[in-house]
Parts: structure tokens; sequence; C-alpha cells
């Protein structure tokens, strides 16, 4: 099977040596931000939505690609661009398992126990993604694929896991117009400001915000993150963010899972105590750790994965 997708002069190829082949079009310029192959894999691939602490999944075994796009285009919006690819999807023989969006999929719980790649790989706007799931069958390969589609600033942000049963399947960028593979790299990223990463991504890590492990205290001293995100939000009076946080692995889920938002409440409170921000615009969640950005194998990447994320909410 080979899936071509076009950005302007953009082709992405899936090539999984079946006999039947699938284009899938859209408009936008396009920078691959990530892929990784695993010639066998498990994936929990979602099925439903989240609903009573767990997102319905279907668990398949075979070949897995994950590959993702950062796109910026005038003609295009999440929705467009999830009815297209699954309509296309569809006419090539691909069934629809699941779809939903946003607070039918489950909001903020399915995003965050749904494998969504990391800033500034993927990126989910909570107020706005859709998600479809999908298989297909040709006869004795079988053939899953996810998507997920988002914003973030200005740009549309696509992620596709494909997993095939039978035969490795491979995935490539052609055009002019490609700005390279892992065009957004952590560093150059790291680097912008609150208001740049905000303005580009939808959200942002407060990395100046450390915590020691086990607490969720804040120290008495001057955040400038904190300070840059104020003067965001006063310049953008309709926008709301949720504050979002997060541990490294040591210890149970559910005590992490307590720690990360007292963590993000933490955040909230001096963001709203010594800023003047109106208590409506801003919320916050923990997800301990289920979305770490870094190793937890040393003391160095424990300490990045103690943090508090800011996501926008328009």
């Amino acid at each position: 099977m080979r899936f071509f997708c076009y950005v302007f002069l953009i082709s992405i190829f899936f090539i999984t040596n079946v006999n039947a082949e699938l284009q899938i079009t859209f408009s936008g310029v396009a920078k691959q931000t990530f892929k990784e192959e695993m010639t066998s894999a498990t994936y929990e691939l979602p099925v439903g939505p989240f609903y009573k602490g767990s997102v319905k999944t279907l668990l398949v075994t075979g070949k897995v690609l994950k590959k993702a796009w950062h796109i910026k285009s005038p003609n295009e919006t999440v929705t467009s661009l999830r009815d297209s690819m699954k309509a296309q999807l569809e006419e090539e023989g691909f069934k629809l398992l699941y779809e939903c969006e946003t607070q039918i999929c489950g909001g903020f719980d399915f995003r965050f126990h749904t494998e969504i790649l990391p800033d500034p790989k993927m990126h989910i706007d909570l107020g706005n993604y859709k998600f479809f799931s999908a298989r297909r069958q040709t006869g004795d390969n079988t053939e899953f694929l996810s998507c997920i589609v988002s914003r973030g600033g200005n740009s549309l942000f696509l992620q596709l896991f494909l997993i095939n049963n039978k035969v490795s399947p491979d995935l490539e960028l052609m055009s002019s117009n490609l700005v390279g593979e892992a065009a957004i790299d952590s560093l150059k990223y790291s680097k912008k400001t609150i208001h740049e990463l905000l303005d580009e991504f939808g959200s942002a890590v407060l990395s100046d915000v450390e915590f020691k492990a086990g607490s969720s205290e804040l120290d008495d001293k001057e955040y400038l993150s904190l300070i840059d995100l104020a003067k965001y939000l006063n310049s953008n009076k309709k926008f709301k963010v949720v504050l979002v946080g997060h541990t490294d692995a040591e210890g149970d889920l559910d005590k992490n899972v307590k720690l990360s938002k007292e963590r993000a409440e933490s955040v909230a409170g001096r963001l709203i105590s010594q800023f003047d921000i109106k208590k409506d615009r801003v919320s916050f969640e923990g997800i301990g750790f289920l979305s770490p950005r870094a190793s937890n194998l040393n003391a160095e990447g424990r300490n990045n994965n103690r943090r508090v994320e800011v996501i926008i909410l328009k």
C-alpha cells in the first residue's frame, strides 16, 4: 500500500508492499517534526472515548511507524484537514473504527490518556482537536491507523501512526518546500519566549518554575515565565489557560497525579494573586508521570519532568 499526502509540492508516501495505492491531498507547507519506526511493537489504538478513568482501546501488534508534521496552511482548518483525510482513507478501503472531537473524545483526559508526541513535535489544543482510527483488511494483511489533528497558534499539527501486521511501512516527505526532518528542534523551542511559544504552538513549559522532589511549593522568588505569561494574558483578554502539572516517575501514579495537580494549582494561585489574572481564566490539572519530556533514569531528566505547562484555550 502506498499513501501520498501533498502539501503544495509535498508528497507523503506510506509504502507497505501491498497492491493498493492510497493518495491523500491537502494544502499547506509542512515540516516533519518526528519519525520513529519499530519492527515489532504493541500499540493501544483508541476506539472509544475517555470514560470512567480510561480510554477504550484495541491492542494491536505489528510493525509500527509514527510520524508528525507541523503545517502552515491558510486554507485548511482542523475540521477540513480531518474530514479530507478521513474521506480519502474511506475511499481506499479503510473502515472507520472510531472518531471524535474535543469534549466528545473526553477533552483533557482523552488527550493525556492517549499516546501523543510531546511538544514541539506535536501539539494538542485542548479546545480544538479531532481524532479518528481506522482499519483495512487485505487478504491476511491487517492495517490499523490513528490520526489526530489540532492547532497551535497559526499552525496545524498532524500525527499519524500506522500499524501493519505483515510488512514494514515506509513514509517519506519529498519536496522543494520541505523544511527538513525534525525541523522544529528542542533547542530552538527552549530558547523562545513564553509569548513566542504560545503564539506559535499554543503551549509552553514554564521552564524557570521548578519543584523539589515530592514538593508542590513555590519559592518566593520572581518567575520570569509567569511575568511573561501574565503580560500575554493581559494582551489577549479573551484567552483562558489550563496549567498542567507533571512529575517524575518516582512513586505510584495516583500519588503523582495528586502531586502534579497541586503543582499546577500552586502556579495558578501565584498567577491569580500576584498578577491579578481573573480566576475564571485559569484552570489546572495534573497528569503525574504520563507525559515525560526527558528520561526518568537520571537526576537531570527527572528534574526536567517535574514541571508545569501552560496551554491556551481560545
